[in-house]
């Protein structure tokens, strides 16, 4: 059976094609870039397949599985899947982006029909925060809040970066009795124990706002990224010029300056740079129950972890096809489960 990686040849493509061959796996490798690919395949002996999205149900027909790894998801999430959706082939990306959660969301019953899993959000954002959210919410059912939050994770990919540009522009998101609430940049913080004593941390668009709704209907959300006074202050210099960082022209330039600058993290930065994750929940009556996690780097586990996924879709007979999430497809103990990543730590 067939999987393929398509954007192979990204930051965190070239990581996953690496980690699939330790695991003994022959993806097929795919992209826009016909240099790139098939330079890439050569390199490991390949098969390459060269194709724009709105070709891409001709190339899916013998793939079981997709992982999307191009980004920004905004732009790559809906051709892909409805080729997916058409040619009825499983669909994995690494998206963080809330918009794109919340219209696989809006596709259950497509795949449902088709037969086929659509699972969003398998690398950093959203598996360890996803699975973090689950084990809460078993810990406490009536849980009417939930929180989650991050730290250590500092060195951006290209894609990444774009990601993070699109959302300064647009403002942050919260969600409330069910609902997303946007709520300017910046402008929610709080002081968090990732594990190592208190950090600044402010309020961002993670995608767990909408996965961990999906994963634990806890109607209240809301997910912190440490910080420093000094960034809290940029960012929210920069939200005051919102409209300008939204026009095309302002993306356009800022995206092709990303695109040309920023790297990411070399080996040794993948190896220093760990997660500390954090989760909260709350019931009415005011109790809590707090939960952390330690984990690898976030560009191995969006390297290792769809892989992990794929896997089990290749060779489970008995799926709950439709939407669903990273902790629903693989449990709450999935990131746990994966090396470099601590047991849960729960009071």
């Amino acid at each position: 059976m067939k999987w393929m990686i398509y954007g192979a040849y990204g930051y965190t493509g070239k990581l996953m094609v690496k980690e699939s061959l330790k695991a003994k796996m022959s993806p097929v490798l795919a992209g826009r870039d016909s240099k790139k690919v098939l330079s890439l395949a050569n390199e490991h002996g390949l098969e390459p397949r060269v194709f724009d999205l709105k070709d891409a149900s001709k190339f899916l027909e013998d793939i079981e599985v997709v992982v999307n790894c191009a980004g920004p998801f905004s732009k790559t999430f809906s051709p892909m899947v409805e080729a997916c959706i058409s040619t009825k082939t499983h669909y994995i990306d690494i998206t963080g982006e809330v918009s794109v959660f919340e219209k696989a969301r809006n596709l259950d019953k497509a795949a449902k029909d088709a037969k086929i899993i659509i699972c969003p959000g398998g690398g950093f954002d959203v598996v360890p925060t996803d699975c973090l959210a689950l084990k809460l919410k078993h810990q406490m059912p009536d849980a009417v809040e939930l929180e989650l939050g991050f730290d250590g994770f500092k060195t951006p990919s290209a894609g990444t970066a774009k990601t993070v540009l699109e959302n300064i522009a647009s403002g942050s998101l919260i969600r409330k009795d069910g609902e997303l609430i946007t709520i300017p940049s910046g402008s929610d913080t709080k002081e968090i124990d990732f594990g190592k004593g208190d950090r600044l941390a402010m309020a961002i668009p993670w995608g767990d706002l909408s996965t961990a709704y999906t994963t634990t209907s806890i109607p209240n959300i809301k997910v912190f990224t440490s910080t420093s006074r000094s960034q809290l202050k940029q960012l929210r210099n920069l939200s005051k010029v919102s409209g300008l960082l939204s026009t095309p022209w302002v993306q356009r330039i800022m995206q092709k300056l990303i695109q040309w600058k920023v790297k990411g993290p070399d080996a040794d930065a993948r190896e220093k740079e760990k997660g500390l994750i954090w989760g909260m929940v709350k019931n009415k009556a005011g109790e809590t129950v707090v939960g952390r996690v330690q984990t690898n780097n976030g560009y191995i586990i969006a390297a290792v972890a769809p892989i992990l996924m794929t896997q089990k879709l290749l060779s489970s007979s008995k799926l709950n096809y439709g939407h669903t999430t990273p902790a629903l497809l693989m449990g709450e103990d999935f990131i746990t489960q994966l090396d470099g990543s601590s047991d849960w730590q729960l009071s």
